[in-house]
């Protein structure tokens, strides 16, 4: 059995969920849990002591992480705009590169999963930015219906991680 380690990368900064809700729902969450004490005080303080920081985007400290315990892990980036991911292309190239300069795997976190065009235009855009030719993908949330797995392997996935047992 092939055991793989993943980062799905939902957030790059969180300024990018200024319009959705992503934030709300961090704040209500955070204070709910507070309230029913399933957090102490000092965690609802570093939360938010983190999200002013920031310190949604911790990807240098986790491939340090990975790197000093001999973890080979994939990470996976978004490459299209959708529900809870946000970031902009130009920042997903950048991440994308920086992540195999430091010797990790890199993959798509996709959004399509029921479009085969717009599933293409996904699988040949993250191609064109990082400049791999073979790569995996793990779909955001998850989602994927009776056809997914089919239009996936038609595109030229080496693997889909989406799928568990």
């Amino acid at each position: 059995m092939k055991v793989i380690i993943s980062h799905d990368i939902d957030h790059l900064t969180v300024l990018e969920h200024k319009k959705d809700l992503i934030i709300p729902k961090f704040i209500v969450k955070s204070c709910i849990e507070l309230v029913i004490k399933t957090i102490s005080f000092r965690e609802f303080f570093n939360r938010f002591k983190d999200f002013l920081k920031n310190k949604w985007h911790n990807l240098e400290e986790l491939m340090k992480f990975d790197k000093e315990n001999g973890i080979k892990a994939t990470f996976f980036i978004g490459v299209n705009k959708g529900l809870g991911l946000s970031y902009n292309i130009e920042d997903a190239k950048f991440w994308i590169h920086e992540i195999l300069k430091e010797g990790f795997d890199v993959g798509i976190h996709g959004i399509e999963y029921k479009d085969l065009k717009k599933m293409e235009i996904e699988y040949k855009t993250f191609k064109k930015i990082s400049g791999l030719s073979r790569f995996g993908i793990r779909m955001h949330y998850l989602r994927m219906d009776k056809l997914t797995l089919i239009n996936l392997e038609k595109l030229g996935y080496l693997f889909d991680s989406s799928v568990y047992t």
